[in-house]
């Protein structure tokens, strides 16, 4: 791909992006070359709503058709379509014909019927039906490695941050604090913000505005803060279990509703998630969600949070 055809892509790309974590993500491609991100940063809140909606519309539309069961991101289409072609279709039959061509599979099922009503197998009756899915991201980021993509590292790794957020699942000795998806893992990142690389000493979680914040497990509240900082609003509770102790850590709070002192229950309410800028000491955040960590002690010596969760994405 020439480097006129990568800066257009890097231009429609950026129109696609509606969410503002994934437009943040974007700076973070180190294999892009910095002219390209000044130009993409430039253009974050930039949409074409029109555009989007001939993918969307032509997922839907052949999802109905051919009564594919599972879902496809029009928004990861619409990106790769561009990528291949340098253009942007706005024909629904068009682009529902690439669709099928190139990101649908053929799948046989053994279906099972129960006549009888009754539990025993030997009486089912099974049959073979042939079904079509859309390919899994992760198929797809093969996929366009191929004929006719043949796509570089650069662009799949573009691509990546199309890739959906694993759900949130919890250990069955805790609870989790929130409802919602990880938008940013434990680990080195680049900030967000600032820019800078560093270590990102818990894990953000993006769910409902305002939804209740509640402790992973019972334990005692050793610290609540509502002085401006750049967590914001933030409690810690120190916790024992099978004999260890640790602290968990809870950040960019719209309010609190425990103190210093108090006892807390696992799964018990203790503040509302936060982090917008119209909420009250949001802290340095690009928006709402939960910032969750889980320390060794009080002050530090960071535990990786996803040790105790389960993600499923």
């Amino acid at each position: 791909m020439s480097v006129s055809s990568t800066v257009k892509a890097l231009i429609e790309v950026t129109k696609v992006f509606t969410d503002k974590d994934k437009r943040k993500a974007l700076l973070t491609i180190i294999a892009v070359p910095s002219v390209f991100v000044i130009m993409v940063s430039s253009m974050f809140f930039y949409r074409s709503d029109d555009e989007n909606e001939t993918f969307i519309l032509s997922v839907t539309k052949l999802k109905s058709d051919m009564e594919i069961e599972n879902e496809l991101d029009g928004d990861l289409i619409r990106c790769v379509y561009m990528l291949h072609t340098s253009t942007i279709s706005e024909n629904i039959s068009e682009v529902k014909t690439f669709l099928l061509n190139y990101f649908c599979k053929e799948e046989t099922i053994t279906v099972i019927v129960d006549d009888k009503g009754n539990d025993d197998p030997a009486d089912d009756e099974t049959y073979d039906k042939k079904i079509i899915l859309f390919l899994s991201f992760d198929e797809i980021m093969e996929r366009v490695k191929q004929e006719p993509f043949l796509f570089t590292s650069q662009e799949v790794e573009m691509l990546q941050y199309f890739k959906p957020y694993p759900e949130l699942q919890i250990d069955d000795n805790f609870v989790a604090p929130c409802i919602g998806v990880i938008t940013s893992p434990f680990g080195t990142r680049i900030h967000p913000i600032s820019g800078e690389v560093g270590l990102h000493t818990g894990i953000d979680i993006s769910g409902k505005w305002h939804q209740p914040i509640m402790s992973i497990t019972d334990g005692e509240i050793v610290n609540v803060n509502t002085a401006t900082s750049g967590y914001g609003n933030y409690i810690t509770i120190k916790h024992t279990v099978n004999n260890q102790t640790f602290y968990s850590f809870y950040a960019h709070l719209s309010s609190i509703s425990v103190s210093v002192g108090q006892m807390v229950t696992k799964g018990q309410a203790i503040g509302l998630e936060g982090g917008n800028k119209s909420d009250n000491n949001p802290g340095t955040s690009t928006g709402h969600h939960l910032h969750f960590e889980l320390r060794q002690n009080e002050d530090g010596d960071f535990l990786n949070p996803q040790n105790i969760f389960k993600l499923k994405g």
